[in-house]
């Protein structure tokens, strides 16, 4: 059986930010508690789309070409 972990863990993901991506999986996998494939590829889904979101938030505009 699949865990979200075993579906995010070769997601690329800066070094210096890898321990607030591995804490935000534990997060979604406390929450959400997927149980199955589908279920667990959903999460990863939420889970990488809510990382880009948060990633693309906080890029200054002005830095933008």
């Amino acid at each position: 059986m699949f865990t979200l972990n075993d579906f995010v863990s070769r997601d690329h993901v800066p070094e210096n930010d890898r321990t607030v991506y591995q804490q935000l999986t534990a997060a979604f996998e406390a929450d959400l508690q997927p149980v199955g494939a589908l279920e667990v590829a959903l999460a990863a889904d939420l889970l990488r789309c809510t990382w880009l979101i948060r990633h693309y938030a906080s890029v200054d505009p002005a830095t933008l070409p």
